[in-house]
């Protein structure tokens, strides 16, 4: 499991035109899922991304996280995070590329 995490002001995500998701002051999270993923695997992705301290405090310092700020978080499924750089291996590909449901306790 990968994950690439954006601190935003805003992010939404359209899909054939229209906005599938859309959040305020929170995350971007794109989230690559290999097959073998675990639940502990995915709930210790969640408690890391969660707690890390990325929105400034008072003193214009780097040490809040998402919940002190009260932020929320937009996550998307990215199985290009997870595959082989190699593109002549299209089974690579082709095997992540299904889509991972993740319940809401988990994300």
């Amino acid at each position: 499991m990968r994950a690439v995490v954006q601190r935003v002001t805003q992010a939404s995500v359209t899909v054939e035109g229209r906005v599938a998701g859309a959040i305020e002051r929170g995350l971007a999270i794109l989230v690559g899922v290999r097959a073998g993923d675990t639940e502990a695997e995915t709930q210790w992705m969640a408690s890391k991304i969660a707690t890390l301290r990325i929105f400034d405090d008072d003193d214009g310092k780097l040490n809040r996280s998402v919940l002190d700020v009260s932020g929320t978080a937009l996550v998307v499924s990215q199985f290009s995070l997870i595959v082989s750089a190699n593109w002549q291996n299209w089974r690579t590909i082709a095997r992540h590329s299904t889509a991972v449901r993740c319940s809401t306790s988990s994300c």
